[in-house]
């Protein structure tokens, strides 16, 4: 039998944040993550025993808009690599960086510096005009910057972002990526679906019948996810949502 290959989100699809879990899984929950501010995430029994099926049955890289810090805190076995910061950054399976991938990213994030350091502070700048309370960074890793988060204080659901993201939007090119309470404003040389697609390119010179599976709960997940022979997302998620939403409106018109 030929292993499988996944790649899967991680955030909202494999664990959630305590406050996301369905009730009746109070009792029965495992943490998954720690996290700085005590509000770890954790893995319902349906999601423990997808992944124990998972690592069990094929070779697992998540793919997470995590940095590299954010991924040492996730409690989870992964062995075969991982597709970090958006795909800004890819690691080997002993945790190595990627030297060729991580020369790809310099070449062509140098040139993104300033404007990325503008965009925070234009942001900032709004944020204050719209009396909103966020906190936002950029992104680095080993120095180099890669895209610029937003998360809104006031409110757990990040009900202020779209009003910062109309008033102070990235360049054209850029990817403007929405999930709950976060806003990421991405350039446009960096996405999950460029990273998995290299590494996808990398099995598929080893072995092209090698059946590639990948799974992923928002709307920036699916452009990694169509690389995919096969993909699924949770019920319930941005996807599912998105989805369900798209074929009312078909039937609707039709």
């Amino acid at each position: 039998m030929i292993r499988p290959l996944v790649f899967v989100d991680l955030d909202d699809t494999l664990f959630q944040t305590r406050q996301k879990c369905p009730v009746a899984e109070t009792a029965h929950l495992t943490q998954a993550t720690t996290a700085r501010n005590d509000n770890h995430s954790f893995m319902t029994r349906p999601q423990k025993a997808v992944i124990e099926w998972m690592l069990a049955s094929a070779d697992v890289i998540p793919v997470t808009a995590r940095g590299s810090d954010a991924f040492r805190n996730v409690h989870l076995p992964f062995a075969c690599g991982a597709v970090l910061a958006n795909g800004g950054v890819l690691t080997r399976p002993d945790g190595s960086p990627d030297a060729e991938w991580t020369a790809v990213m310099s070449r062509d994030l140098a040139p993104m510096a300033a404007s990325l350091e503008r965009c925070l502070a234009d942001c900032r700048a709004a944020a204050t005009g719209l009396n909103l309370d966020i906190r936002s960074w950029i992104v680095t890793e080993d120095g180099l910057s890669i895209y610029v988060v937003f998360k809104d204080n006031a409110d757990a659901t990040g009900a202020g972002l779209p009003s910062l993201a109309k008033a102070a939007p990235p360049p054209p090119d850029w990817t403007i990526h929405r999930n709950g309470n976060n806003l990421a404003f991405i350039p446009g040389v960096v996405s999950k679906a460029r990273a998995v697609a290299h590494l996808i390119e990398r099995a598929k010179d080893e072995n092209p019948a090698r059946p590639i599976l990948g799974f992923g709960d928002s709307e920036s997940d699916f452009g990694f996810l169509s690389l995919c022979d096969l993909w699924g997302a949770p019920a319930r998620s941005q996807i599912a949502t998105t989805l369900e939403q798209s074929l009312a409106d078909s039937a609707d018109r039709g």
